[in-house]
């Protein structure tokens, strides 16, 4: 990352009051959702990875409980601060969370090279999306 970006990250719960002030904005905009070929959803089961940089939301990132795995979704960085590090952060603190878990997600050209580099298995693709999976740490 830029080292003159002063990136703050936080974690949110569905239910967390801020929540919804702060990626609402994101949830109503159309070209964000073909963007992510997915509208924003949430439910009590999700978690939710925002970034910062001076109290202004530039990136956030999803993970949802399933019964059996986690579900990484909605991975987005506002355009102006792509290409800096900010994602490749903030997938990295949302990982932490889930490290010792089973992840699914379906992803895009943009963010496909960092799951595979952040131990993710190519499972399948339709069309411009990539499915991947990356299994529960085993020793």
């Amino acid at each position: 990352m830029k080292k003159d970006l002063q990136l703050k990250m936080l974690e949110y719960s569905h239910s967390h009051p801020s929540l919804w002030t702060e990626i609402g904005r994101f949830c109503a905009d159309r070209e964000v959702s073909k963007e992510l070929g997915i509208n924003i959803t949430s439910n009590d089961n999700c978690s939710w990875f925002l970034a910062f940089i001076d109290n202004r939301l530039i990136g956030f990132c999803c993970a949802e409980n399933k019964k059996d795995h986690i579900v990484f979704k909605h991975d987005f960085v506002v355009k102006s601060f792509r290409n800096n590090g900010v994602y490749k952060e903030l997938f990295k603190f949302r990982l932490l969370s889930f490290k010792d878990k089973r992840i699914k997600s379906v992803c895009n050209e943009n963010s496909i090279g960092t799951y595979l580099l952040n131990g993710f298995k190519l499972t399948g693709i339709n069309g411009k999306y990539k499915k991947v999976i990356k299994h529960e740490k085993t020793n």
